[in-house]
C-alpha cells in the first residue's frame, strides 16, 4: 500500500522505536510503500508504525494522511492493534487452498488438502480470505495481520462457493477436514476455524457436521466462525452457520452515503451473530485468477470477523485468560449495532460499532 506523509517525519532504521537511528527524513507531500504494520514505540497514544517496502525502515503511522484502508479505520480495527494484532492465534482455514500472494509472504502457514494434492488455491478464494485475515497491506491489509493460518483445501472448482447446491459435493470432504482438525490440534494453542461452505440442510452428512463441530467446540475450546453462505436464504435453512454453537457472519455492502446495505446475496436473519464488510478487492488476485476471482460474499465477512476475535483471543492471552466461545459470541453481540429495518430481505443484523467494539474489547 501506498501512503502520503503529511508532516516532517523521522526515517528510524532497524526497528519502530524512537531510540532507534536515525536514517533520514520525509517531507509532507512524500509517498510511501508500506510492506507491513507493527507495534513499537508509543507517540501520541498510537504505537502503531510502518515498515517501508523492501527496506529495514520504520515509519510512525501518526505521520501519515489516512494511514489506514477504510474499512481498518471505520470499524476500529487500528485501535485493536495497539493492544495485538493476532499473534500467538492459529485460524484453520477450511476453503480452496492458499497460493503465493504478496500480502501473505510473511505469514506463517501451513497447508493440508483433503483432494490428495499440494494444497495450492486452483480459484483464488481461500488465498483472498486468509489475505483478509491476515494480509499485510501490499494489496489487502488483514485484520489480523500477526496471526498464523493452517489451510485445509477442501474444494478446487470455482463453482463450489457459488452457492448451496454447488457446494455440496464438497461435503464428504469437510467431514474429512473436521476430523482433521480434531485429531491434529492440541489444547495448548488457541484455535479459531473460519468455514466459507454454506449448505442447506438435509444431507446424509450433517449429524456428521455437526458432531465434529460440537466436540471440538466444546472440549478442545475451539471457536467456530462460519459464513451464512450467499443464496439469499434465511440463515435457518444452511449449515454449519445455523448451528447454535458456532458464530455466523453475513455480509453488506461497501458503504453509501454513510449507510450500508446487505450484500444482495448474501443469506439473512434470524440466525445471525454478526455482520461485517463483505466486499474486498485486490488487484494481485484478480488479475491472476481473472474470471475466478470474487470480490464479495459472506465468506469475505467470515474472513474479517475471524481476524478480529483473533486480535481479541491473543490479547487475553498476554493477560493469561483464555476465552471460551460463548464469551467471543457475547463479545461480538454486545459490540455491535442493529438497525431497525424490519424488512427480512434489507435486513442487516449486529453490525459492528467502533466505540461498542473497543470498549469491550478492553474490558471483557
Amino acid at each position: 500500500m501506498v501512503r502520503t506523509v503529511n508532516t516532517y517525519l523521522n526515517i528510524r532504521t532497524g526497528s519502530p522505536l524512537t531510540t532507534a537511528p536515525i536514517y533520514n527524513y520525509l517531507s509532507p507531500g512524500d509517498l510511501v510503500e508500506i510492506e507491513e504494520v507493527v507495534i513499537g514505540t508509543s507517540l501520541e497514544g498510537n504505537n502503531i508504525w510502518f515498515q517501508e517496502k523492501a527496506t529495514i525502515n520504520s515509519l510512525w503511522s501518526g505521520g501519515f494522511e489516512s494511514p489506514f484502508e477504510w474499512y481498518i479505520q471505520d470499524f476500529g480495527i487500528n485501535e485493536l492493534w495497539k493492544y495485538s494484532k493476532g499473534e500467538n492465534v492459529t485460524i484453520i482455514l477450511i476453503d480452496s487452498g492458499i497460493s503465493y500472494c504478496p500480502d501473505l509472504a510473511n505469514t506463517a502457514i501451513k497447508k493440508v488438502s483433503m483432494l490428495s494434492d499440494n494444497g495450492e488455491d486452483e480459484t483464488g478464494h481461500g488465498t483472498l480470505m486468509a489475505s483478509i485475515i491476515a494480509g499485510k497491506g501490499s494489496d489487502i491489509m488483514g485484520t489480523a495481520p500477526q496471526s498464523s493460518i493452517i489451510s485445509i483445501k477442501i474444494f478446487s472448482e470455482e463453482s463450489s462457493v457459488g452457492g448451496s447446491e454447488a457446494s455440496k459435493s464438497n461435503l464428504p470432504n469437510f467431514v474429512k477436514a473436521l476430523e482433521y482438525v480434531k485429531k491434529s490440534i492440541d489444547r495448548e494453542t488457541t484455535y479459531i476455524v473460519n468455514c466459507s461452505l454454506s449448505v442447506k440442510a438435509g444431507n446424509s452428512e450433517d449429524n456428521d457436521i455437526k458432531r465434529l463441530i460440537e466436540d471440538i467446540s466444546t472440549n478442545y475450546k475451539v471457536t467456530f466462525v462460519c459464513a451464512v453462505g450467499n443464496d439469499s436464504g434465511e440463515t435457518k435453512d444452511f449449515i454449519p452457520a445455523s448451528f447454535t454453537n458456532v458464530i455466523s457472519v453475513a455480509g453488506i455492502c461497501i458503504r453509501e452515503n454513510n449507510t450500508y446495505k446487505r450484500l444482495y446475496e448474501s443469506n439473512y436473519w434470524p440466525e445471525i451473530t454478526i455482520t461485517c464488510l463483505g466486499e474486498f478487492n485486490s488487484s494481485y488476485l484478480k488479475e491472476r485468477y481473472a474470471s475466478l476471482y470474487r470480490r464479495n460474499g459472506s465468506s469475505h465477512a467470515c474472513a474479517y470477523t475471524s481476524g478480529v476475535i483473533s486480535i481479541l483471543l491473543s490479547y487475553n492471552l498476554k493477560k493469561s485468560k483464555k476465552l471460551k466461545a460463548n464469551e467471543v459470541m457475547t463479545f461480538l453481540k454486545t459490540s455491535s449495532f442493529a438497525t431497525t429495518n424490519t424488512n427480512k430481505y434489507a435486513y442487516i443484523d449486529n453490525v459492528f460499532s467502533k466505540d461498542l467494539l473497543l470498549k469491550n474489547f478492553l474490558t471483557i
